[in-house]
């Protein structure tokens, strides 16, 4: 699969079924160990948004905004949503897991992303309304190329995607 449509569309399914294991697990009991797979799942779950919040910028904003006037109001938009998340994902990292600072955070970064998901998927909709196939597949290439370097990038540093980059 290479259309830009659906792997977008797949990762934000997997970001809400991680979201949703996420919450799942912070609801049980607190016992031995509850901190840990919290923070590893946290963990997973913030470098999966970061990861998709990097692609999108680099690969899909313009390409699917535009350049016009309003165009550029629903990038400024989308980074300013993107910084939030990444500014929430941070200080989350900053705090002890399970403090309150730290479910601040969490809870910041999870709903900002998820009202993002839902401007994006209204933007997917209407790309798709006006991409012809080619369009989409090359995006596609181009998100599977950048995403699978960060991926390594992440795997040989041991940071998160977003580290020291700037969403603004």
């Amino acid at each position: 699969m290479t259309d830009i449509i659906e792997l977008m569309l797949s990762d934000h399914r997997r970001i809400r079924q991680q979201s949703q294991s996420f919450q799942e697990l912070a609801g049980r009991e607190n016992g031995a160990g509850a901190d840990e797979a919290l923070a590893a799942t946290w963990d997973g779950l913030a470098a999966l948004i970061e990861l998709h919040l990097c692609a999108e910028q680099e690969i899909c904003w313009l390409p699917m905004c535009g350049s016009g006037p309003w165009e550029r109001e629903q990038i400024a938009a989308a980074a300013a949503a993107a910084a939030d998340i990444a500014e929430a994902i941070s200080a989350a990292r900053l705090q002890p897991v399970g403090s309150w600072a730290w479910w601040r955070a969490v809870n910041a970064a999870l709903s900002a992303c998820a009202a993002q998901l839902g401007r994006e998927e209204s933007i997917l909709a209407e790309f798709a309304r006006h991409a012809d196939r080619q369009a989409r597949d090359r995006l596609g290439r181009q998100w599977l190329g950048f995403t699978a370097a960060l991926r390594l990038d992440q795997a040989t540093a041991g940071a998160g995607f977003a580290a020291g980059r700037s969403f603004r």
